[in-house]
């Protein structure tokens, strides 16, 4: 297989992506190719003859893992983090045999590496300050947080093949028992990373606003038991959009509910007081939202529920709850 760039431009000539001389360039000229493809589909011309190229590279390729790595992690994974899920799946119903196979593969390996997230405590540059940075599924994501005032804060989450998100100004943050159980944690040797993880997502459950970064969240499925996502208000601070919940909707639209339970992850926040506020303590639409609570594993969420909110809840839903109340 001579250099990738250039057969590239020889079959298409007008690919202009800048030409690198150096070790890897090939896998930057990938990337670069899967982006040239994103824009033709993107500006609605076919892309076959172009996956056609990409089917000749296998079968050059032949048994050589490393050519056909080159397809698979430099052009079909850039096309997977670059492309929307319908010009993937523009993609995949054009993709001849060899191609298939490995994008099949491709597929199963990252399944495989989100079955097994492993999270290590890791060193950032200067450029990049935190008091916690955490990798995730082998480097793929990083995570860094911030220790103020005993209370955790997520700064900024990065993805392979999407870029850095950080949270604008001060993050929600974990509360205090959260925050309690995120340190020991950590300080003990991170032994339970099942539990560090499920902080994690909380972390980024509740910032998911502030974050605008769903789309990769969603690849990693780091909203994975993550039931609301600030649905009816913008963050913690967003009381007005609350208080024009009405009784009416919340009868008619029993999906408000799931927006209402999450404002009590945290009591202390100024939402939660008016959300309660709003809660119809005997309205029988209610129940499958409280048991999706009282099942999330959400520790602090279950307590603060059952403390404020399940008290006020008329005896019938008390007793549709019974299965899942401890």
């Amino acid at each position: 297989m001579k250099n990738l760039y250039d057969s590239i431009t020889e079959h298409f000539p007008e690919f202009d992506f800048e030409k690198r001389d150096f070790a890897w360039a090939d896998f930057f000229t990938a990337g670069d190719f899967a982006q040239f493809i994103t824009q033709k589909i993107r500006e609605n011309e076919p892309i076959k003859k172009y996956l056609h190229f990409i089917e000749d590279l296998l079968f050059e390729a032949g048994d050589d893992e490393n050519k056909k790595n080159l397809v698979q992690s430099g052009i079909f994974e850039s096309l997977q983090n670059i492309c929307s899920e319908a010009e993937r799946s523009k993609i995949e119903q054009q993709l001849f045999p060899l191609s298939r196979q490995c994008w099949t593969k491709m597929n199963s390996d990252f399944e495989e590496l989100l079955n097994n997230c492993e999270i290590c405590l890791c060193k950032m540059p200067e450029s990049r300050p935190s008091d916690f940075c955490f990798s995730l599924f082998y480097g793929s994501v990083f995570v860094d947080f911030a220790k103020k005032c005993g209370l955790i804060y997520l700064l900024r989450i990065s993805f392979d093949g999407f870029g850095c998100y950080s949270v604008p100004g001060d993050s929600n943050p974990l509360g205090k028992e959260r925050s309690k159980s995120f340190l020991k944690i950590v300080r003990g040797g991170m032994k339970d990373k099942n539990a560090l993880l499920g902080l994690i997502k909380t972390a980024l459950k509740i910032n998911r606003p502030l974050l605008d970064a769903d789309e990769p969240l969603k690849k990693y499925k780091l909203l994975d038991n993550a039931n609301f996502h600030f649905i009816l208000c913008r963050d913690k601070f967003d009381v007005a959009s609350i208080e024009k919940i009405t009784e009416l909707e919340l009868r008619t639209n029993s999906e408000l509910y799931a927006g209402l339970l999450e404002c009590f992850m945290d009591m202390n926040w100024p939402v939660a007081k008016v959300a309660l506020s709003k809660m119809i303590f005997d309205d029988k639409k209610v129940v499958p939202y409280l048991k999706a609570v009282l099942a999330s594993g959400d520790d602090e969420w279950i307590y603060f529920v059952k403390e404020n909110v399940l008290p006020l809840m008329s005896m019938k839903i008390k007793k549709a709850l019974k299965r899942v109340e401890k």
